[in-house]
C-alpha cells in the first residue's frame, strides 16, 4: 500500500485524452483552422500511445478510413488500404465522366443556340 493519500495519486496519473479535450481552447483551434487550413494539438496523447497507434496502422480492421497528407490533402475511405484506393479512383472517374458530359452539353447548347439566332 502506498504511504500517499489516494487524491496524491489521483492527481499525479496522467490527464486522459478525454480530459485533456476538455480543456483544449477550441476557439484558438478553430482560429488558426480558418486561418491556415491546419492546427495542432500538442500533448494529446502520449508518446507511447502515438507510438502504438502508428504501429498498428497496418492492421486494416482498426481503421475503416484515412486521410493521406503527401505535399497535399486528400480524403480516401475503404476498410483497407486497396479498397480506398479503388474507391478514390472511382469517383475520379466518376468526376471526370460527369465534367465531360457538361461539357459536351454546353457544347451541344452552344452549336443550337447559334443555329437559333441565324
Amino acid at each position: 500500500m502506498s504511504a500517499l493519500p489516494a487524491t496524491v495519486l489521483a492527481s499525479a496519473a496522467p490527464p486522459s485524452v478525454a480530459a485533456r479535450l476538455a480543456v483544449t481552447d477550441w476557439a484558438r483551434l478553430a482560429a488558426e483552422l480558418d486561418e491556415r487550413g491546419t492546427t495542432t494539438l500538442p500533448g494529446l496523447l502520449d508518446r507511447e500511445t502515438s507510438r502504438a497507434i502508428a504501429a498498428s496502422y497496418g492492421d486494416d480492421s482498426k481503421f475503416r478510413s484515412r486521410v493521406i497528407m503527401a505535399k497535399h490533402g486528400c480524403v480516401t475511405w475503404g476498410n483497407t488500404s486497396k479498397e480506398c484506393y479503388e474507391n478514390t479512383l472511382r469517383i475520379i472517374r466518376e468526376a471526370q465522366a460527369y465534367i465531360d458530359k457538361a461539357e459536351q452539353t454546353n457544347r451541344y447548347r452552344h452549336a443550337n443556340n447559334d443555329r437559333m439566332d441565324r
